[in-house]
């Protein structure tokens, strides 16, 4: 989601560059959209400070950082996006995931959200899970998409 949304991080930022990678879509599996809601449900769940650690501190701390680094402040990206999640997913709350997604449509995006029945957080990422075929299936559809 991030380098999709890359083009819009402010400049004089460390993470701005002159040229970012184009896409034409991303697909989102279960990932962290929004980096400062649910900080301490991912922590309790990895029992580490993985968010924190990986942005170099709390919200409070560098709220400029977290600006720059999560998919929900940098829309719109101007491209297709995909979110998938498994219906008992711990990681990223339902709620967390809908948010996102009005967000990005709110901002003029074309988002789509895809519960997938039955599943948690790790089958939607195995090629070797049921969920496989849904995944593929969204990765060719974006992959089929010209540049923009």
């Amino acid at each position: 989601m991030w380098v999709a949304g890359r083009a819009r991080v402010p400049g004089g930022s460390d993470l701005r560059v002159a040229a970012p990678i184009r896409v034409r879509g991303v697909l989102d599996l279960a990932g962290p959209v929004d980096l400062t809601a649910n900080i301490a449900g991912y922590e309790a769940l990895f029992h580490d400070t993985v968010i924190t650690d990986l942005v170099g501190g709390t919200p409070a701390a560098v709220p400029e950082r977290y600006a720059q680094a999560s998919a929900i402040e940098l829309l719109p990206f101007g491209i297709p996006q995909v979110l998938m999640i498994g219906e008992y997913e711990e990681f990223v709350p339902l709620p967390l995931a809908e948010a996102y997604v009005r967000a990005a449509a709110q901002a003029g995006d074309p988002v789509k959200l895809v519960v997938i029945p039955n599943v948690g957080h790790f089958e939607i990422a195995s090629p070797h899970a049921v969920t496989w075929p849904q995944v593929a299936t969204a990765i060719r559809s974006l992959l089929d998409r010209k540049l923009p």
